[in-house]
């Protein structure tokens, strides 16, 4: 439901797509998570990078993310 509701005002700069899949043994992704079932959300804005931060926010914001690596 946040998901849906994140992107149904989000600005058309703005694309998410969810994947499910395993954690990778990334440096940035806490060991315990290695190997386990996580689901991604990878997203991209085409446009000014401090319009880009505000409209990710709600994204960013849905669960308790183990890793946040959204950047310019």
């Amino acid at each position: 439901r946040e998901y849906r509701a994140a992107l149904e005002t989000a600005p058309d700069e703005l694309t998410c797509w969810v994947v499910m899949r395993q954690a990778p043994p990334l440096p940035f992704l806490p060991a315990e998570w290695h190997g386990k079932e996580v689901l991604v959300l990878a997203m991209c804005y085409c446009g000014d990078i401090e319009a880009g931060e505000k409209a990710t926010q709600k994204l960013r914001a849905i669960g308790t993310p183990i890793a946040d690596v959204v950047g310019p």
